[in-house]
């Protein structure tokens, strides 16, 4: 590992290698997931770290999924961690800690469920949680059959699950994004359309807007907000889209325009992430590199907080630990290796 001034890094030893997809890790103030497929074998890894939120506690698998682990997030719900795991055909809600499954929303071929799911070939990709202007609180999870389904919270251990918004001509999902601090989802297909839809109701998504990201003739595989206005409400939240050519493309949830196109990567971009206190966008990609870009709220002006190469390794995962600490501390998978790394500043 290339060591930068004020930067430390260590790692966390695992027994499971993280396998390739985008986004494979997900973390919760005191967990972190990924995704291990290897043949017929699907599973997901949960590890609880101690108390100094940076070594291994323990750490179980989660063998139990019939077909491919497609997308995994921890999300955040009525104040309760979840692990929401995604699939070919459904998608699971997990306790934070992994060792308790909440709900299983799948394909069932019988006639009350056919307006659910009606092609057993669905892949479940992109989640995220919304807040409703009512109170609200639902997960929302995009499939390629252009549905994205709603699991409404009822309760610790109780969701309700349906269609809540279908999109035009079928369009297949391929990431989800929300932001909170505006009752707004947004919703990336494959063409690299973006749509957003505001959140007054709980069935009553009412759309905003449209425009195409596909700047690059690239798919969008990595979408996160930057929500600008957690800490300063007059300045505007920022969509952050990255694509297969490494670029970075931000966008002004206010007014709806690209601001800038960063030239983050030589190679594809695997994971982005936000850390809303520190006004920071984390990208990582097949090129080795972890960046962390600071956005000026006032002005606008992009600098590069710091650059980190991983021994030549494909990056596969990348979030802050805590997106609302100045001081969090970034966890890192790469593709096929038995560690965890992680980064933290001085």
């Amino acid at each position: 590992m290339q060591k930068v001034l004020n930067i430390k890094t260590s790692t966390i030893q695992t027994k499971i290698t993280p396998s390739y997809m985008m986004e494979n890790l997900t973390c919760s103030q005191q967990y972190i997931a990924y995704a291990n497929i290897n043949g017929d074998t699907k599973r997901v890894v949960v590890i609880k770290l101690k108390s100094d939120g940076v070594n291994r506690d323990s750490e179980i698998v989660l063998n139990d999924f019939p077909d491919l682990v497609a997308d995994l997030k921890y999300i955040q719900i009525k104040n309760e961690w979840k692990l929401v795991v995604t699939g070919l055909q459904g998608f699971r809600i997990y306790s934070e800690d992994g060792k308790n499954l909440i709900k299983i929303n799948k394909i069932i071929q019988n006639d009350a469920d056919s307006k659910m799911i009606q092609d057993t070939k669905t892949m479940f990709t992109g989640i995220c949680t919304l807040k409703c202007n009512d109170g609200a609180e639902i997960i929302c999870v995009g499939s390629t059959n252009g549905h994205i389904y709603f699991s409404e919270y009822l309760g610790p251990k109780k969701f309700q699950c349906y269609i809540g918004i279908a999109l035009d001509h079928n369009q297949k999902v391929n990431r989800l994004a929300s932001c909170q601090t505006d009752n707004t989802l947004i919703v990336c297909n494959q063409e690299g359309d973006i749509s957003l839809f505001m959140a007054n109701q709980l069935k009553d998504m009412v759309y905003i807007k449209k425009f195409n990201s596909n700047t690059h003739r690239s798919p969008i595989n990595c979408m996160n907000v930057l929500e600008r206005k957690l800490t300063n409400p007059n300045v505007s939240n920022i969509l952050a889209c990255g694509d297969y050519t490494g670029s970075i493309s931000l966008y002004d949830l206010n007014e709806y325009y690209l601001l800038f196109t960063i030239n983050s990567h030589v190679r594809l971009i695997s994971s982005l992430d936000c850390n809303h206190a520190k006004n920071e966008i984390l990208s990582a990609s097949e090129d080795s590199y972890v960046n962390v870009w600071n956005i000026q709220p006032k002005t606008n002006d992009i600098s590069l907080s710091f650059s980190l190469s991983i021994n030549d390794l494909s990056i596969v995962g990348a979030n802050f630990q805590d997106k609302l600490s100045a001081n969090t501390p970034i966890f890192l998978t790469c593709y096929e290796q038995e560690e965890i790394h992680v980064v933290q500043r001085a």
